[in-house]
């Protein structure tokens, strides 16, 4: 019906039209102009394109006209032929990266404004948002970094994942009494922001998890992350009467003060967990680098603390605060380090961990720059993803012989590292668990293991039909055996030292990313192009590649 309605005012006006005028755009200003209708039935009015929605409203759509906008008042209607539309919606992207918009004016027949509308607006420094729209979508104004003020009316009942995320320029916020829910990353990266209220009428922050909470297996619920890289954020503060949420010395809680949800960033020196908290929010410690004591209440039930040091059930060392500096000494009994529990510790230079520790999850030690060697004790058994990324002054490690499972990036970034064993017990090594460890020359295999095997330093499966990884610090020329059918994912990828290599015809199939990046390798293959199968972005970067048939 929309579609007829179109074509039949556009044969009767002959392409003529009323439209809104750039820098003055209210209704009674539109003159006529031509009308332009696209394939799709969208009408563009100078300057914005529209989707008619009914018989009676439209839609501010995306053009790629608007990168040349620097300012936008969008009219409250258009009409086409003596038709009149209710503009009510700004529609998905619609002016999402127009980096030259400096001021925009939305009308209050706007009810709705959709996901990632105005992000990375850069040049925006504040919006007034009308008392007809009810809710901010997804990403609305991400990474708007020049914004400095928005004023949210008492209409809006939701705020968006990442709604403001990126907005580095504001530096308050007012959330109205109506909003209900606020989602994940909402405000991350508001690196302005140095307090924030939340209202008595939120009841949900952030997304969560069907995962339980149980031992071994981090809590994920993500209200922390609402509030993600808010690096100058130095207290979260609750409304008394709010049903769901609570706070104390700008730490935010569930109501109950069961859980703790979020500490935030800016917070220094000591924080006290109180004897009610049974648990704790994924990421709530993220980025409190001048956190130095973590207390908990005497008689707390689950959690304890040993020199300003937080444990689960006195088994679990569960988090160490980021600004701890010197020596770690992990007590006897303890049987697991949790999901990123010395993140990003980068002061610390020494930890001694004791032989009841059989397992290191993801994260443990991600970030400890500072480590130039550490002793991973027989009992372990695994070492979780990217455990140790980012160890960049770690020099050498020895993985003991009962390590089953080593996780992806477990080892990346630990620039120092010259060489590493892989014992016999290794029956599983993630993706890029040695990637951009640029000193790394050797990885060694012992002969007996089941699953792996290395020649000169490089990583093969166990009967080598497949290269897996080349240690990044090789130089010179490789020769690829024989027995070789496949070569695996960026298994060369910035190898920037090796010059040349020979790949038999055995080969016929290199994956994606094999060779990028190797900026003075020449590869030579003794095959046609026709019968090796070379998956996308495999050589980009080389110096050059011949197929010798």
């Amino acid at each position: 019906m929309l579609k007829k309605l179109l074509v039949s005012l556009l044969s009767a006006l002959l392409c003529i039209s009323v439209v809104a005028e750039p820098e003055s755009q209210s209704n009674e200003n539109q003159h006529e102009t031509d009308v332009k209708i696209d394939e799709k039935g969208n009408v563009f009015v100078t300057p914005l394109l529209y989707h008619i929605t009914s018989d009676s409203t439209a839609e501010v759509i995306k053009d790629y006209s608007y990168k040349k906008l620097e300012s936008v008042v969008i009219p409250s209607e258009i009409r086409i032929g003596g038709h009149v539309y209710s503009v009510t919606s700004i529609g998905d992207y619609a002016f999402g990266w127009c980096d030259r918009l400096t001021h925009i004016e939305i009308p209050s027949s706007v009810t709705s404004i959709g996901d990632i509308a105005f992000s990375f607006c850069s040049g925006l420094t504040n919006i007034e948002i009308p008392s007809s729209v009810t809710s901010i979508g997804y990403g609305t104004f991400r990474s708007c970094s020049g914004l400095t003020s928005i004023e949210m009316p008492s209409s809006v009942t939701s705020i968006g994942g990442t709604a403001f995320s990126g907005c580095s320029g504001l530096t308050s916020i007012e959330i109205p009494s109506s909003v209900t829910s606020i989602g994940s990353y909402a405000f991350s990266g508001c690196s302005g922001l140095t307090s924030i209220v939340i209202p008595s009428s939120v009841t949900s922050i952030g997304r969560k998890s069907e995962i339980p909470n149980c031992i071994g297996l981090r809590p994920m619920l993500n209200e922390a992350l609402v509030f993600s890289d808010c690096s100058g954020l130095t207290s979260i503060n609750v409304a008394i009467d709010n049903p769901a949420y609570s706070s104390e010395d700008g730490i935010l809680y569930n109501k109950n003060k069961t859980k703790l949800i979020c500490v935030p960033m800016c917070k220094k020196g000591k924080i006290r967990i109180p004897s009610s908290v049974i648990s704790i929010s994924d990421s709530a410690f993220d980025g409190c680098k001048d956190l130095t004591n973590i207390k908990v209440s005497f008689n707390n039930s689950v959690f304890s603390s040993k020199h300003g040091i937080l444990y689960y059930e006195d088994i679990v060392l569960y988090k160490v605060p980021m600004g701890r500096r010197g020596n770690v000494r992990i007590p006897s009994g303890v049987t697991s380090i949790y999901y990123g529990a010395f993140e990003d510790c980068k002061d610390l230079t020494n930890i001694k961990i004791p032989s009841s520790v059989t397992s290191i999850w993801g994260y443990a030690f991600s970030g400890c720059s500072g480590l130039t060697s550490i002793e991973i004790p027989s009992s372990v058994t695994s070492i979780g993803n990217y455990a140790f990324s980012g160890c960049s002054g770690l020099t050498s490690i020895g993985i003991p012989s009962r390590v089953t499972s080593i996780g992806v990036y477990a080892f990346s970034e630990c620039y120092s590292l010259t060489s590493i064993e892989i014992p016999s017990s290794v029956t599983s090594i993630g993706f890029d668990a040695f990637s951009k460890c640029s000193g790394l020359t050797n990885i060694n295999v012992a002969l007996d293991n089941t699953a792996y095997s290395s020649e000169n330093g490089i990583l093969y499966n166990k009967n080598k039909t497949e290269l897996i990884s080349v240690p990044l610090g090789m130089k010179g020329e490789v020769k690829v055996p024989s027995s070789v059918t496949s070569i695996g994912y960026c298994a060369f990828m910035d190898c920037s030292g090796l010059t040349e290599i020979y790949i038999p015809s055995s080969v016929t199939h290199i994956e994606d990313g094999a060779f990028q990046n190797c900026k003075n390798l020449d590869v030579i293959i003794d095959n046609s192009r026709e019968n090796v199968k070379v998956e996308w972005s495999a050589f980009d970067g080389c110096k050059s590649v011949k197929f010798l048939k």
